[in-house]
This record gives structure tokens, sequence and C-alpha cells, in this order.
């Protein structure tokens, strides 16, 4: 009995021991008595351009889509104007432009619903969708991406929007003899026109033609596309059919028709003249007996 009593102590010590080694092995202690963690790896991708995925979204999980312009401008203005042609129902959630400042600026976005007025610039005709102050633009070779807008701006499929981007600074860059009609980039959700170049003066000023805009904009596609055509319909399966197929009716037997009412007088007509013929040949047997 004794013996067995000491074999199930140094059974359970033993497996007291395994279990301490196995803690311990698990957890690096330092000499201050503190664990080593692993660092989390970021899940935010930093992309081509320099930008993170976070930057570019508009609360969403997923970042948006992107339209991006001729970025071969050289010329530095305060402000460009310019017009977008939605082929969708898309919602614009902010912009990028290629600009390069060494001190921090003020930059406004506002954008007009329609086609813009080639003459002077009235206040009046647009509405501010951003403004942000302290805006420091210092990559040349990659937009600079632009806060996001206070709220989405929606552009209904085969309509134009008209959009006017301002700075405080000489610092953005477009492109010089490009004519307002003409496409300096598109895709299957809308297009984009080249447009005009404004002064210092952000209002009541005529502005320069035959200037493009250089930049990216960040959308989200609403609906379907325009000319596609329909998405086919599905039925549900949850309810039945509301028509039924019914079975040809068969003729009554008792209510013959036109047609078997013909035949079938052209069929007795010959049965009565015989039976008359009969009974006439059989009158006059009899008579000539007699």
């Amino acid at each position: 009995v004794d013996r067995n009593m000491k074999m199930e102590m140094n059974m359970r010590n033993m497996n007291l021991k395994m279990s301490m080694n196995k803690k311990k092995k698990k957890k690096v202690k330092l000499k201050g008595g503190g664990a080593i963690k692993k660092k989390k790896k970021s899940s935010v991708k930093i992309n081509q351009e320099g930008n993170s995925d976070a930057t570019m979204g508009d609360g969403m999980a997923s970042p948006p889509k992107l339209l991006k312009t001729p970025m071969s401008g050289t010329v530095f203005t305060h402000g460009n104007i310019f017009k977008i042609e939605a082929l969708r129902d898309v919602r614009i959630v902010g912009l990028r432009i290629k600009a390069f400042s060494k001190s921090p600026v003020t930059v406004s976005v506002y954008t007009h619903k329609g086609l813009y007025s080639a003459g002077r610039i009235d206040q009046n005709d647009w509405r501010r969708v951003l403004h942000t102050k302290q805006f420091l633009p210092h990559r040349s070779k990659y937009p600079n991406p632009l806060p996001r807008f206070e709220k989405p701006l929606v552009i209904r499929a085969m309509t134009i929007q008209s959009f006017y981007v301002y700075s405080s600074g000489n610092i953005m860059m477009c492109t010089y003899g490009v004519s307002e009609s003409s496409v300096i980039a598109r895709n299957t959700d809308m297009r984009v026109f080249g447009g005009l170049l404004t002064s210092k003066s952000r209002f009541n000023s005529k502005p320069a033609k035959d200037y493009a805009w250089n930049g990216v904009i960040q959308y989200r596609t609403v609906g379907r596309v325009v000319g596609m055509g329909r998405p086919p319909r599905r039925m549900s399966t949850s309810h039945k059919p509301t028509w039924r197929m019914r079975p040809t009716r068969r003729p009554r037997t008792g209510a013959p028709t036109l047609g078997a009412t013909t035949s079938t007088t052209s069929e007795t007509t010959p049965l009565t003249t015989s039976r008359v013929s009969e009974s006439t040949s059989s009158y006059s047997t009899s008579t000539t007996t007699t």
C-alpha cells in the first residue's frame, strides 16, 4: 500500500512539473519581470502613390474608386474649373490635386449643378463642399489627397456637375492647350472635361480658357450603368403563380356542330328516297296480283 501511495504522489508531481514548464515556455521573461509582446501587423495598405487606404475612404470599409487625369501639367495656378459628366449615378467623396508648396495653404472646393459660365465667376452660382486650412502639398510627383467632403456629392446619371478648386497660394498645377470640350479622363462611370484657369481673386474675375485640371476623383457608384439594360427579373419561389393551364373543352355529343348537321342531312335524304321507292314497288306488285 505504501508503495502504491508513493507511486501516485510521484506521478502527480511529474504532471505538475510538466504543466509548469509549458507555461514558462509561452512567456519569455525579461530582467525587469515583463513579457515580450508581439507587434500586430497593420491592416492598412500603402498604395504606389504613398497614400494609405484609410485616408482615401469616406467612413466605409472598402476604399472608393479612382479616376485619374493626366499629370503632365507644368503651369502653376490658384484655381481650376472643370466639369464632370456622369454615365451612371455616382457619389463623389473627395479629390486629390497635383500641387507643391513649402508652406501651408488654404484650399476650398466649390460645386455647381450643370454647366458653369465661361464669363465672370459669380459667388452665388457656387456652393462650397470643402474648406481646409494648413494644407501642405509636399509631393509634386504624386497627387496630394484633400480631406473628404463634408457631405458626399451625388451626381445622377447623364447629368453634368461643375467643380471649382481654389487655393490661397499659386501651388496647383494644370495643363495648357486643352479645350473645354475635350475629354481628359473617362471610364464606364463618368467623363472629365478640360476647363478654365482662375487668378488670385477667387470671384468676380474672368477665367482663362484651355486649361486642364490635374488630379484624381474619388467616388463610389450608385445604381446601374445607363444604356446597359435592366437586369433580368427573378421570380420568387415563395408564392405560387397566379395563372393556370386550362384544358381545351371537347364538344358535346348531343349538340353536333355545323359541319356535322350538313353531313347528316346529306346522308339522311337518300335513305328516305330509297324507302319511298321500296314502298311504291311493293304497292305495285300487290296490285298486279290482285
